[in-house]
């Protein structure tokens, strides 16, 4: 008997039942969770399996978007990882079967992104992403050890450069470094639905104490660099950063990085780097200088529309590349 699996728009959803299902998932991710993709991804949408009693057993977000009558999954900005959650998301039978309910819904899927956890599956999917993870769970200095040499040595320039790193509640900062440094680079530009997105995520992550925000100052006070780290679970994710070239010379992003590596070392946390595709090398290579590992992120893609109704996306997927490579 086939598993029945229930599609159920975002007003039929149950919120409630929804984030149990997410938080007891034990690699549950906060991108999954109902008020995050009520930010990133509104109108979002779901696959459901329900249990015996009627709770929510495993379940797949959905980001639908549409552009005339076609509806499409498009992975949302600031939502790197999705996939399936829930007591059965590793069972191969489960996702044989949402992914198969899923074809028949959905014509086309610009890209949707797994999360690490489905890694070992990458074959069954067209293509993939990554990101680097740092296992924290060890004493600093053996953390440290780790480092490359390039990144040992532009550590103790920091740390000579004199700039001091800072906790904050003030997310404006960053992103007026952001708009001022980084924007102009990326193609098709940045709308401010974009910044106005972090700001909600970023209230929301505030009020359930879920995030940190780091900035260096200089000897006079002045902010060269920030970095959102949001805290879930026993992941903490490098968000959001943004620096200005006094503090990319003065490596803020490393200062910042050891910062949070050093405050939360010998606690069961794995950092998150959120690394952009690899194509972008000095980024990733910038990430993996801590001594982090690369993670495989299976992602769906395809386009099974008539040939007459066939969207473009290359302009999206140059957008969205841009902008993580910006991140960087």
């Amino acid at each position: 008997m086939g598993l029945e699996i229930s599609h159920i728009n975002c007003k039929n959803i149950d919120k409630e039942k929804w984030d149990c299902c997410i938080n007891e998932d034990w690699e549950g991710q906060a991108y999954g969770l109902s008020w995050y993709l009520d930010i990133v991804s509104p109108g979002w949408e779901a696959l459901i399996l329900l249990d015996v009693q009627g709770n929510y057993d495993t379940v797949m977000p959905l980001p639908v978007r549409k552009q005339f009558w076609i509806a499409y999954l498009q992975q949302p900005f600031f939502c790197q990882q999705l996939g399936v959650f829930g007591k059965r998301a590793t069972d191969h039978e489960v996702l044989e079967a949402f992914l198969q309910k899923l074809r028949k819904l959905f014509n086309y899927v610009i890209d949707y992104t797994f999360s690490s956890r489905f890694s070992g599956q990458a074959q069954s999917f067209p293509t993939y992403a990554i990101t680097y993870y740092l296992d924290l769970n060890r004493p600093y200095l053996e953390i440290q050890k780790g480092y490359t040499r390039d990144r040992k040595l532009n550590l103790g320039r920091g740390f000579k450069s004199g700039l001091k790193v800072i906790k904050s509640r003030d997310l404006e900062p960053l992103l007026q470094i952001f708009q001022q440094h980084t924007s102009h680079k990326i193609y098709g530009g940045v709308s401010e639905d974009a910044y106005e997105q972090l700001r909600d995520l970023y209230s929301a992550f505030i009020e359930r104490d879920l995030a940190k925000l780091f900035y260096t100052h200089d000897g006079d006070g002045n902010i060269l660099t920030g970095g959102l780290f949001l805290i879930y679970k026993n992941k903490i994710i490098y968000l959001f950063n943004a620096s200005t070239p006094a503090g990319k010379k003065s490596n803020g992003n490393t200062l910042i990085l050891d910062h949070v590596i050093q405050d939360f070392s010998n606690q069961p946390y794995i950092l998150d780097f959120e690394s952009p595709a690899e194509e972008f090398a000095s980024i990733t290579q910038f990430y993996a200088s801590f001594g982090s590992e690369k993670q495989i992120l299976p992602q769906l893609q395809y386009d099974e529309l008539p040939f007459m109704l066939k969207l473009g996306k290359s302009i999206r997927r140059k957008v969205k590349l841009s902008l993580k490579s910006a991140l960087g």
